[in-house]
């Protein structure tokens, strides 16, 4: 299991909650004083609590119980919760030691959504939250399953689609260390070895050409200027004392305009390889342009290859996301051993045990 990102036992361990409402973003914290991290500030709600957490390993989503006061003019108002205003957000429940904030925070169920809202008379208002739903085919533990239940492009699994839930993009810039990935014990994270670079001027999502570069020998970046990368999959460029090879990315540009609530029509095929119908199932979408431009991603619940439309899990606005958006979209498995080896082959790359050992051995692991 991956561990909570604190060196020792922490002080307590409050939470902070953060609902993405359509364009609004509502955050708060059941610690009684506002707390900042990361420049973010969190502040205190009249009787905000977390409860009734729970992580079934039966392949059911991980829940959780939010608890909070509506109070007039306040973050929430009476009647939010009655009125169903709440009802199939995102919402992020992460946790953080008060005692050291700088050690950063732990999210509880990453990608959940919030299911129920109930609302009583005297305004107290509980928001049921539900993590993502897996198969149950599916991995049951994050520490030796073969995906990590983690996102596609975390650095525990290093998968280089370069692209993740907060919009970080790993671009090569002057003056960085690289290492190669497949030999160098220096390898933390995938920054350290794999990079994109705009090879294009139009300032588009096109201009990162489909492709990720990966280092191949280890070195520095030109610490002042820049040589010209070579985006066809298999050339070498060298900057400075590094140099990297360009390979196929599963992060693909595309085109398009919401049609619906839940559908997305692109104008093209991003990738030869989505003909599959089961391809972006499961995936994500950037929107890269427009008022939703740096959003988190759009998890992917369908994908029809004939008429290039992305079903989606969540509701979009279609005045949102009009004719010729610019996104960024990628494929998704289901969890699942074969799936995932057969789409991603990243089985070598895991930092993680491929199958669950014994009782006796795991216990002593543990």
């Amino acid at each position: 299991m991956r561990a909570i990102p604190f060196s020792r036992a922490p002080l307590g361990l409050p939470a902070l909650i953060t609902i993405q409402q359509g364009l609004i973003t509502k955050r708060f914290t059941t610690e009684a004083r506002s707390v900042t991290i990361d420049g973010v500030t969190f502040a205190p709600q009249p009787g905000c609590t977390i409860s009734n957490v729970t992580f079934p390993s039966d392949a059911s989503p991980a829940t959780a119980d939010v608890t909070v006061m509506a109070l007039p003019g306040g973050l929430f108002e009476p009647g939010d919760g009655a009125r169903g205003v709440l009802d199939g957000w995102p919402i992020s429940i992460a946790i953080f030691d008060t005692g050291n904030p700088s050690a950063g925070t732990f999210e509880l169920m990453p990608g959940a959504t919030i299911g129920s809202v109930d609302e009583d008379t005297n305004g107290l208002i509980t928001i049921g939250a539900n993590g993502q739903l897996t198969k149950a085919t599916g991995p049951l533990t994050e520490h030796y399953s073969l995906t990590c239940r983690a996102d596609l492009g975390d650095d525990r699994c290093k998968v280089p689609i370069l692209g993740n839930p907060d919009i970080s993009f790993f671009d090569i810039v002057r003056g960085e260390t690289f290492v190669r990935p497949d030999i160098d014990t220096g390898l933390l994270a995938v920054a350290d070895a794999y990079g994109r670079v705009r090879t294009g001027t139009a300032g588009t999502v096109e201009d990162y050409a489909n492709v990720y570069f990966e280092n191949t020998v280890p070195g520095d970046t030109d610490p002042t200027t820049a040589p010209s990368y070579d985006p066809t999959p298999g050339n070498l460029t060298v900057d400075g004392t590094a140099t990297f090879i360009a390979r196929n990315s599963w992060l693909r540009y595309a085109r398009g305009q919401a049609t619906g609530p839940h559908t997305i029509v692109l104008t093209g095929l991003p990738d030869a390889r989505a003909s599959d119908p089961s391809w972006y199932v499961l995936g994500g979408l950037y929107v890269r342009s427009g008022v939703l431009s740096g959003f988190p991603v759009i998890p992917i619940r369908a994908w029809d290859p004939a008429s290039f439309t992305v079903t989606t899990f969540l509701p979009v606005s279609v005045t949102d996301i009009p004719a010729d958006t610019q996104f960024e979209i990628y494929p998704g498995c289901d969890l699942t051993r074969d799936m995932c080896q057969a789409r991603f082959a990243n089985i070598v790359n895991g930092r993680f045990e491929t199958f669950v050992p014994p009782p006796d051995l795991s216990a002593s692991l543990i």
